[in-house]
């Protein structure tokens, strides 16, 4: 398959029944950390820092890509999953909700039968894709691995004891972009120099791949990696979480593997982005937005429960 002559440090090169490009997974054992702003530059909606206790989970190395994006898409829609036009893909069921915007600025295209990615933007990460895609590709690819979906993409719930991929929830972002048990109590992931692990505003410049004002987004893994080895947490793209957003859902009490709120209007995005300055890269700082946004900043990376959590 396609994916197999991508460089190795995004895929395991292994073949799995039915194909399909399998995302290089970072196991993080369940720890206690301090969530929130920690150096008393941040945001009230950082506020207070709190103890927080989580299971064990797995997160992707890297950012999901256009490649993998192409080829999980392909699959969903050659098996009624998506329906796709020259400017959207949407999903099947339920409320034919927006997937991914295939806009001028995304680097995926659909040719009428096949979606098919710029020519050299294979491991830059998918942008344009919406709260609700990124959903639905953690479900496609959990079914091509034969894995149990996570989520029901009529009602959008998870069922957090299957076996499939599903988004990380905010805490779980945090504790990894910290660097978990590992962390040294660094700004950005990985760094309290930017440069060292994010491209943000400031050194995105990117001729092969101007966006805005000659700035875009960069191949996956191109920064150091932060203690734990997870590449771009800070900056490069906006990663969509699980939890719905609360300005004020941070409380002095110990949480054991909060998932936010159970209702809300937005859903969490961190780590800020190739567009935004070096403040917004910051491990601790929150932002939020509608689930069916999409935007040349925004993109997901991957999550797993670890089995009998």
């Amino acid at each position: 398959p396609a994916w197999a002559d991508f460089p190795s440090r995004f895929y395991r090169a292994v073949l799995i029944e039915g194909g399909g490009p399998i995302p290089d997974m970072v196991l993080i054992p369940g720890g206690t950390f301090l969530m929130g702003d920690e150096w008393g530059d941040g945001y009230s909606n950082e506020k207070p820092v709190h103890s927080v206790t989580l299971s064990p989970f797995s997160i992707s190395k890297y950012e999901v890509t256009n490649e993998q994006m192409r080829e999980v898409m392909q699959w969903a829609y050659d098996r009624g999953k998506v329906t796709a036009t020259s400017s959207t893909v949407l999903n099947a069921q339920g409320n034919s909700q927006l997937l991914l915007d295939l806009s001028s600025y995304s680097q995926i295209s659909w040719n009428g039968s096949s979606f098919v990615v710029d020519t050299g933007k294979e491991d830059y990460p998918c942008v344009e894709v919406t709260w609700y895609g990124s959903v639905a590709f953690c479900n496609y690819l959990s079914e091509m691995e034969n894995r149990t979906p996570c989520y029901n993409l009529r009602t959008w719930e998870c069922d957090w004891n299957a076996g499939g991929y599903r988004l990380p929830t905010e805490a779980e972002w945090e504790y990894a972009a910290k660097g978990g048990e590992r962390g040294q109590k660094t700004k950005y992931a990985g760094s309290d120099n930017i440069d060292e692990v994010a491209w943000y505003w400031e050194n995105s410049t990117n001729p092969d791949n101007p966006m805005y004002d000659g700035r875009g987004t960069h191949q996956v893994g191109t920064k150091a990696a932060n203690e734990l080895g997870i590449h771009d947490l800070s900056g490069n793209v906006w990663e969509w979480c699980w939890d719905w957003y609360w300005y004020e859902s941070y409380s002095s009490a110990s949480v054991t593997d909060p998932r936010g709120p159970v209702s809300g209007n937005n859903r969490v995005e961190r780590g800020g982005s190739w567009s935004f300055n070096a403040g917004y890269c910051r491990v601790a700082f929150r932002v939020n937005c509608y689930p069916d946004s999409s935007g040349f900043y925004l993109g997901f990376r991957l999550a797993r429960t670890v089995p009998g959590r």
